[in-house]
Formats: C-alpha cells, sequence, structure tokens
C-alpha cells in the first residue's frame, strides 16, 4: 500500500481494532462550515483507538455536508483509517425532537 499522509500515517502505524470489542460512542457538533477546527483531535482518537468507533454528528445542514466532505477526504488519505467508524447524522434544525424541543425555548 503506498499511502502515507503528513504525519507519517501508514496502515502499519495505525492501532489494531478488535472488532468484537463494544463501540465507543462519541458526538460531535458541527454548525456551519467548521467540520476541520476538531480534525487533530479526531485524526489522534482514529490513529489510536482500538475499539469500533459509532460517532454522532448534530448538526445543520451545512455542518453535516462539511462533516461528510471532511471524512471523505481522510478516508481517501488513509483508507484503513475508517474501518470500524460507523456514522449517525442528525439536522438538529429538521430533526422533530430537536424542533419541539426548540419551540419550547423562549
Amino acid at each position: 500500500l503506498a499511502y502515507m499522509d503528513a504525519s507519517g500515517v501508514t496502515p502499519q502505524t495505525l492501532n489494531q481494532v478488535t472488532a468484537d470489542l463494544p463501540e465507543v460512542v462519541l458526538v460531535v457538533n458541527v454548525i456551519g462550515s467548521w467540520a476541520n477546527v476538531g480534525v487533530v483531535t479526531l485524526w489522534s482518537i482514529l490513529r489510536h483507538r482500538t475499539t469500533p468507533l459509532r460517532i454522532f454528528v448534530f448538526g445543520d445542514r451545512e455542518g453535516i455536508w462539511d462533516w461528510r466532505r471532511l471524512m471523505g477526504d481522510m478516508r481517501h488519505a488513509v483508507p484503513p483509517i475508517m474501518r470500524h467508524v460507523r456514522f449517525d447524522y442528525v439536522d438538529i434544525f429538521a430533526h422533530p425532537r430537536m424542533t419541539s424541543y426548540f419551540s419550547h425555548l423562549p
């Protein structure tokens, strides 16, 4: 495999993920085009994890689009880094429970 990112990540430098371990849940919030702000922290989590990961992305339409773009870039740079990662997306301005919650705010 001939890919490597700028920080020297290759498939050989990634921790081995044990697929039969319970998933760890991560929640991120992205409003607007701000997905890149937390990319260093996420990159570190993905590099060093040993368990499957489920990421809930709460955001508006633009934020979710920007997050998906960033994940595509990361998947393209080092495909194995996304192995055993699942994503769930919640548009906070379209989800019925969130709009109900917002309607109760002053």
